[in-house]
């Protein structure tokens, strides 16, 4: 399923992309002028002409060749023969001509001066003639021409080309910038990308292809979330009766659980809690019980369990309805986590898009807890809806400092179909007095207090909050080791604590902050790029940076690469430690 699942995702890209193009291009061909398009805008068009002179007979004419076609044509006013001995099927296909006077008899051969006058009888516009040249095919402003032409440039506004065909002298094509805009988004709609002047190319065959291939892996995916039991068609929101066995059936409950809700979820609701350090994400692997029943097998419970551990009935509570099961047992449970209401003391935007909010709390305080916690924030339903959802902040202060500080990423509703965030907007819409319920500190992710060796701190946007409270809880140690923090951001406006942790560097010799920005201003004068090349690129300024340990927090692809090329580095995984935000790192 993984690869099922990349590909789909990339192929989805991809044929979104073309579908923007498609839009784009079509909306084009909808709005433009299309004598403009067409190449007419100084184009002179002029009657047909007639003669009443008399003709030279054919069969006078100096031509050896087999006759295949016979035609008169006129050019600036004279009546030629145009005996062609290859008549091709379309104009535009190689022919083989031969030009006659129809009164004298002379032939007569396209050169330049010809050329230049013959087009300057088919231009209206201001310019004059700039150069002329006698090109062959490929020719790119005309790619389904295959004869030779003559290709007269005008010095106008629009950058006039008229070409003529070398051997008959007729007009072939006037090309200028509008018809150029409008071959280039026709290249764009019909994916003719090696510009063959056809909709009938390879591209788009694949395009088909992998537009099929979308369809496969989405109803595969689709079928396999069903299978698994994390896809269910809801006709009525209800409740189940599970049966608890704690600990080998030593303790035994009766619970009605929420069928809509995960059973790491409904049971939080009835207060049994089981461990967890990614707050549901399917990625420590710690909220295992064992089904009485047989249970779909996801492929979260096949990276953290063992074959013969999911034979035995194994599963991860995280990734299962708990209308699916009957029967389980749980190995142990969580110590209930206290829970808190808090009142928020102040807020306000650090960032573009991400808020701190600061609280304070509500009676009891909040008891001891290690740098890199988080609280499990109960957030109601959006538009007075039943039942709650949970989502899990890391603190970004240490267990010292009074405040509870978090920073959150809002993520708004960019439109009226998509909806918000629900956990970030709910919260980033509170105003300072109002109140949320929370349970813990939760704790997973933290430092390891046997190691007194150099830390070194990696993170980039929201996840700032873990690190930052780490750093506090590090400096304020008098035998306090070497710290490195390395902090990514796309500008100046979205470094998060610049000035603060520009004091801390100032105070504190054995601090070193690494600011790192992928589009800075000009006035920028520090790293610029990425914030794990720039670790990797100063890391010989880093104490004993192989005996080192590291602190992960923020996108998923700056860890995978991160942890990829520390480990490449000969760097043990025990020495790296990360905070994924429950999303799986592959």
């Amino acid at each position: 399923m993984k690869f099922i699942k990349l590909s789909h995702k990339w192929v989805s890209l991809l044929v979104m992309v073309q579908m923007f193009i498609w839009l784009g291009s079509g909306l084009y061909f909808n709005l433009m002028d299309h004598h403009k398009a067409g190449g007419h805008t100084y184009r002179a068009h002029h009657p047909v002409m007639t003669s009443d002179r008399s003709f030279i007979p054919l069969a006078q004419l100096p031509h050896s060749d087999p006759i295949k076609g016979v035609g008169v044509i006129y050019l600036l006013n004279e009546p030629y023969y145009r005996i062609s001995s290859v008549e091709p099927l379309y104009p535009h296909w190689e022919g083989q001509y031969q030009l006659f006077h129809a009164v004298t008899g002379e032939p007569v051969s396209i050169d330049q001066d010809f050329a230049a006058r013959l087009a300057m009888a088919s231009y209206s516009g201001p310019g004059a003639v700039s150069s002329a040249s006698k090109l062959s095919p490929p020719i790119s402003d005309l790619p389904k021409e295959r004869n030779p032409v003559w290709q007269v440039n005008f010095s106008d506004d629009v950058n006039t080309s008229v070409y003529l065909r070398q051997q008959s002298g007729q007009i072939v094509a006037h090309v200028d910038d509008h018809r150029r805009l409008r071959d280039l988004l026709f290249m764009l709609h019909f994916m003719d990308y090696a510009n063959e002047g056809s909709f009938n190319n390879i591209q788009i065959i694949i395009l088909a292809m992998l537009t099929l291939w979308l369809a496969l892996t989405g109803f595969i995916w689709t079928v396999n979330l069903f299978r698994e039991g994390q896809l269910s068609l809801r006709l009525s929101k209800g409740a189940h009766q599970v049966t608890v066995d704690i600990v080998d059936g030593q303790q035994q409950q009766n619970l009605i659980l929420s069928t809509d809700a995960t059973l790491y979820d409904s049971l939080w609701q009835q207060d049994v809690l089981l461990p967890s350090s990614c707050g549901g994400g399917g990625t420590c692997g710690q909220c295992r019980i064992k089904a009485h029943n047989g249970v779909q097998i996801t492929s979260a419970d096949k990276e953290q369990l063992t074959p013969e551990q999911l034979r035995q009935g194994w599963r991860l509570a995280c990734q299962h309805k708990a209308k699916h099961f009957t029967r389980i047992m749980v190995p142990q449970l969580q110590q209930p986590l206290p829970r808190h209401t808090l009142k928020l003391r102040s807020e306000r935007f650090l960032s573009p898009v991400i808020k701190e909010l600061t609280f304070e709390p509500v009676g009891d305080t909040v008891p001891p807890y290690q740098a890199g916690a988080h609280l499990r924030f109960e957030i109601p339903q959006p538009n007075g809806g039943q039942g709650k959802t949970y989502r899990h902040y890391s603190l970004a202060t240490y267990s010292e400092d009074p405040k509870l500080v978090f920073n959150v990423r809002h993520h708004p509703s960019p439109n009226e179909t998509v909806p918000p965030g629900i956990g970030s907007d709910y919260l980033c819409q509170l105003k300072p007095g109002d109140k949320v319920h929370t349970l813990g500190p939760i704790e997973g992710f933290a430092i390891d207090p046997n190691h007194s060796g150099t830390k070194v701190l990696l993170g980039a946007g929201s996840g700032m909050a873990p690190l930052k409270a780490m750093i506090q809880s590090l400096l304020a140690d008098a035998d306090c080791p070497p710290v490195y923090f390395y902090y990514g951001a796309r500008s100046e406006e979205d470094l998060l604590y610049w000035e603060e942790f520009i004091a801390l560097q100032t105070k504190h010799a054995h601090f070193h902050y690494y600011p790192v920005l992928s589009q800075p201003s000009s006035d920028w004068t520090g790293e610029v790029g990425y914030v794990q090349e720039a670790m990797f690129t100063s890391r010989h300024k880093i104490e004993r940076f192989n005996e080192a340990q590291f602190y992960l927090c923020g996108p998923q692809s700056m860890m995978q690469q991160t942890i990829k090329r520390l480990t490449a580095h000969g760097i043990s995984s025990q020495a790296i430690f990360f905070d994924n935000f429950g999303e799986p790192l592959k």
